[in-house]
């Protein structure tokens, strides 16, 4: 019965929201210290790209949680899985030629697709938020 009070909604969502204000300042943390790293190093380090990546994700996966999550009986639909891998296409490309080196040739290779790190902090939160809107309200047999 209190389960469904509108003041427990408006704390559950202002928490998921604050998750993901938090979610963000990490991943623009990992950010700066990729950026650091790179500069020192002249290599970009996987790890602390994909825990940046994994931050932003978070952040959206949050951030969608906290604007339509249902509170009651929760299904999930897979086809948003494929939403997302949409979106972490471009990551994937950056990831391939970038940061494993293996852009010495061929089309793959040639493609500026989404490099920028502006559009790399949009992407996993766009992913995230995908993943979110998956969870639906199961409907009563």
């Amino acid at each position: 019965m209190w389960v469904g009070a509108w003041w427990l909604r408006l704390i559950v969502r202002t928490i998921l929201a604050l998750l993901a204000l938090w979610a963000i300042a990490l991943a623009v943390d990992r950010y700066d210290v990729f950026l650091r790293d790179f500069g020192t190093n002249f290599r970009f380090d996987t790890w602390l790209w994909l825990s940046w990546i994994g931050a932003a994700a978070g952040a959206g996966l949050l951030f969608g949680l906290a604007a339509c999550l249902p509170f009651a009986r929760v299904r999930f639909l897979p086809s948003r899985l494929l939403l997302a891998a949409l979106a972490l296409l471009p990551l994937a490309h950056f990831w391939w030629v970038y940061i494993q080196g293996h852009g010495s040739g061929g089309w793959l290779a040639r493609g500026y697709w989404f490099n920028g790190t502006q559009i790399q902090f949009v992407l996993p939160v766009l992913a995230g938020v995908a993943i979110a809107s998956g969870f639906r309200a199961k409907a009563s047999e």
